[in-house]
């Protein structure tokens, strides 16, 4: 990856931030460094060493998926505090009184 100060630039807008000419040469100092450091990893041999992916032998601490029926659309729609064609209709934003 090519680090340069449109890159810096691009980032700084994509960010909305406004940076000083001095952090601007900070944050391309910074990337430098990340980039170099990422490119001595992508180097290394890792094809000699155990796939490591799931570190306690695959278990999970996590229930398995399990389906359910869904309530009825009708009683759902039936609370809502307004429908129209058999969806919710909600306020486009909440106003700045409640």
């Amino acid at each position: 990856m090519r680090i340069d100060i449109e890159l810096i630039d691009y980032l700084q807008n994509l960010a909305y931030l406004s940076l000083s000419a001095s952090e601007k040469q900070q944050l391309y100092g910074d990337l430098k460094k990340i980039i170099g450091y990422m490119n001595r990893l992508s180097e290394l041999d890792t094809d000699v060493l155990p796939d490591f992916s799931c570190p306690d032998g695959g278990i999970s601490a996590l229930r398995g998926d399990q389906t359910a029926a869904s309530p009825e659309r009708e009683l759902l729609l039936s609370i809502a505090p307004g429908r129209e064609r058999g969806m919710f209709i909600a306020p486009k934003k909440l106003s700045e009184e409640s």
